[in-house]
């Protein structure tokens, strides 16, 4: 087993709270059977379910209308929400929800920002020096940096995870960071569920499209696993 393999059945081990053994057949298909084999059948809610049941009023709650958790579906749009008001209560939302949330990949603005900190800090200090001495490089240099850090802050240094674009892409992202919670609700993972979850695990850790993780797919010779 590779390196790539092995981080793969960590994450689904972590995620199911299972232990893979080496008797699996290398496959998407085989990994998913192993999963399932260790597991008792269950006849509560679906995991996706739950996770949307509990994240809906978290999101309403984000938009202030206590109302507005009726009319959350699966297919709502994101994009209802101001993006900069969501991301900056994301952990309100995982509290209230009982739920991790995937992570927020950083933004270029954050790194542009930085960028033109760095660079006006430099600038300053640089015409300090040559027009004022030390000490006036000293405060130029103190009083840009926190100006910077501003506008890093402003400019909505983090944005919703790739693919995210509806209350439902949120939930099945969510999926593989809450099984054992939300079983531990209730919820029953069913097979199509395991599958969903695992082949979301292969691609995120490969870096590969959705669409590629078959169940009949093999890691080493169809994605690439070393």
């Amino acid at each position: 087993m590779g390196l790539d393999l092995a981080e793969v059945v960590i994450d689904i081990e972590d995620a199911f709270d299972v232990r893979i053994g080496d008797g699996w057949d290398g496959t998407v298909g085989g990994l998913v059977a192993e999963v399932l084999r260790q597991r008792k059948p269950g006849d509560g809610p679906c995991l996706s379910g739950l996770a949307f049941r509990r994240l809906a009023p978290s999101l309403a709650l984000v938009a202030g209308r206590d109302e507005a958790a009726g009319r959350i579906r699966p297919s709502s749009l994101l994009a209802q929400w101001p993006e900069r008001v969501l991301l900056r209560r994301w952990r309100e939302v995982e509290i209230d929800a009982g739920l991790r949330l995937p992570e927020r990949p950083l933004s270029l603005s954050l790194w542009l920002a930085i960028a033109a900190g760095t660079l006006g800090c430099g600038c300053a200090i640089g015409f300090a020096v040559l027009g004022g001495g030390a000490s006036a490089a000293w405060i130029a240099g103190v009083l840009w940096l926190p100006l910077s850090l501003t506008l890093a802050w402003w400019l909505a240094p983090r944005r919703l995870p790739r693919g995210v674009g509806t209350v439902g892409d949120l939930v099945r992202a969510s999926l593989p960071l809450n099984v054992p919670r939300l079983e531990r609700l209730g919820a029953t993972a069913g097979e199509r569920e395991v599958q969903a979850v695992v082949s979301r695990i292969v691609a995120e850790r490969l870096s590969l499209d959705l669409a590629r993780v078959t169940p009949e797919a093999h890691f080493v010779r169809d994605l690439g696993a070393d």
